[in-house]
């Protein structure tokens, strides 16, 4: 219940303030996102979203940061389907009013990286062996000296909120 109301406090910021910054907490994608990054999110109507793009949806009380993969549907029954970078399989369908923005920016210790469309074939392979092997993604995690210490409470920053 706590995790929901901070979600939709979150949610109200992004629509009033058109940005939103929120540290990504999981791991489903790897490599792209790491568990502590910093995301920007810019507010996004439905009709604009383009795949390939990193998009913020809010389901059952909680934010997913995944990968647009494709628009289908026609008509009143158009929906997005999306996948993290590193799990096998689609999400379930993100309808519209579930979707709340996309991602501009990502900060990673002291620098700001764009986020990319189309995953090297590296990044791809990485992405995969991350998603298929708990034990590769626990030692890419301890590398990468994040381990699984997130944070997960607010920082408000002028009219901007940091989940």
């Amino acid at each position: 219940m706590r995790e929901q109301s901070r979600c939709n406090l979150a949610a109200e910021v992004l629509q009033s303030s058109g940005t939103l910054h929120i540290r990504a907490m999981g791991t489903s994608m790897l490599p792209t996102l790491w568990p502590g990054d910093l995301v920007t999110i810019q507010s996004q109507d439905f009709e604009q979203v383009e795949p390939g793009e990193i998009v913020l949806f809010l389901r059952e009380g909680r934010f997913f940061l995944h990968r647009a993969v494709k628009k289908s549907g026609v008509g009143k029954a158009v929906f997005l389907l999306t996948r993290g970078d590193s799990m096998p399989q689609n999400d379930p369908p993100v309808q519209p009013g579930e979707l709340l923005g996309r991602v501009t920016g990502i900060r990673r210790g002291g620098s700001v990286i764009a986020p990319v469309r189309r995953l090297s074939w590296f990044d791809l392979m990485l992405a995969r062996l991350l998603g298929y092997s708990n034990l590769c993604q626990r030692l890419a995690l301890r590398r990468r000296g994040r381990g699984r210490d997130f944070n997960s409470g607010f920082e408000f920053s002028g009219d901007q909120a940091v989940v």
